[in-house]
């Protein structure tokens, strides 16, 4: 195999996961509540991407995602998507306030 075959076959590549990179944060944008699609993201990093550590993000928000399709997370949600219902498991503070400001929880 001669080094310019080669050389060309690798700069495809490379340009082959450039472009599905670019197609799945366009696709995120659009449908990022999908937790297949986050899931099928999560796997591109992992194997394609070689990025284990930020494949664990997409993972985590995709079993979120189901857990709120599933019916899971019944009830009103936090500005970040997560259950009220689930607060006590949260690692940041919550302030919960009525509407005359009066701090409640």
């Amino acid at each position: 195999v001669s080094f310019m075959h080669l050389s060309r076959a690798l700069g495809k590549i490379e340009s082959s996961v450039s472009q599905a990179q670019t197609a799945y944060r366009v696709v995120l944008e659009n449908y990022g509540h999908n937790p297949k699609l986050v899931r099928l993201y999560g796997k591109f990093l992992q194997t394609i991407k070689n990025d284990p550590w930020r494949a664990s993000e997409y993972f985590a928000e995709a079993d979120r995602l189901e857990e709120i399709k599933n019916g899971d997370a019944r009830g009103p949600l936090l500005p970040d998507g997560t259950p009220l219902g689930r607060m006590d498991e949260m690692a940041t503070a919550v302030l919960v306030t009525n509407a005359s400001a009066e701090i409640q929880m």
